[in-house]
């Protein structure tokens, strides 16, 4: 793909002198939006019956563990809406811990999120359902490695899901980018505090309906490359037109 889209750009260049700056600055703004990601969920809530079971009442802080395969963006944060109506009456907060060398796990702070009856935060229908919220942040790229994106504040206003309890579970990405391991983890310590839980449970990897995100597949280095070349090729005509206008 990326020889091909050489092969073009040169091919093309002659036919780059006649379109003049605005064209070629058109194409190279194509070549820029080409490098745009799709959006995706890692984690999809279900619509769970407003009952417990199968929805649980949980203030430990929930954990699910992900690999990432292929480096990501990750742009926004979510948590589960068991009522799928966008309000969030406690709080309800969410992070993603990485996995490192010396088998501890550390909070990337630039991934933290707070969900309150203030701040509740947005559905996203288009990439998700109405069972989740989110809040935008800055990018944050996630190299390949392993992960785990943690939840707490769940209660019987804001309830979180359980499969052990019978409920759905999350969907999971099947993008590729992420690969689900591990059995869920949860703290024993039900006191609303965001920590990194230890306790392994169960089982599946996608046991609860808790944290979520949405992220994008990260640029390659090679995408940047097309995008100077297409600038560079725009400046040049440019250059080249303004040159002709002032010899005429």
């Amino acid at each position: 793909m990326l020889k091909t889209k050489y092969i073009r750009l040169f091919q093309n260049a002659t036919t780059a002198r006649r379109m003049g700056f605005s064209g070629v600055l058109a194409a190279a703004m194509f070549l820029t939006a080409g490098v745009a990601s799709a959006e995706f969920v890692a984690y999809t809530g279900q619509p769970n019956t407003l009952k417990e079971p199968p929805l649980q009442a949980y203030g430990g802080s929930l954990g699910m563990d992900f690999t990432v395969n292929s480096a990501i963006n990750v742009d926004a944060m979510g948590v589960y809406d068991a009522a799928g109506n966008g309000v969030i009456n406690g709080t309800l907060q969410v992070e993603i811990f990485e996995h490192n060398a010396d088998n501890s796990w550390t909070p990337i702070t630039a991934t933290y999120a707070e969900f309150t009856s203030a701040n509740p935060g947005t559905q996203d229908l288009v990439n998700d359902g109405p069972y989740d919220v989110y809040q935008a942040i800055s990018p944050v790229l996630l190299d390949p490695g392993n992960y785990s994106v943690v939840a707490v504040g769940f209660s019987t206003q804001d309830p979180n899901g359980n499969t052990g309890d019978g409920s759905l579970g999350a969907t999971e990405d099947n993008s590729g980018l992420l690969t689900y391991t591990g059995s869920s983890r949860y703290n024993t310590d039900e006191n609303d505090a965001l920590v990194f839980p230890t306790t392994v449970d169960g089982g599946p990897a996608n046991r609860y309906d808790a944290g979520t995100f949405e992220f994008s597949e990260a640029p390659e280095p090679a995408s940047f490359i097309l995008i100077g070349i297409g600038l560079l090729l725009a400046a040049f005509v440019g250059r080249r037109r303004q040159k002709s206008l002032l010899k005429a």
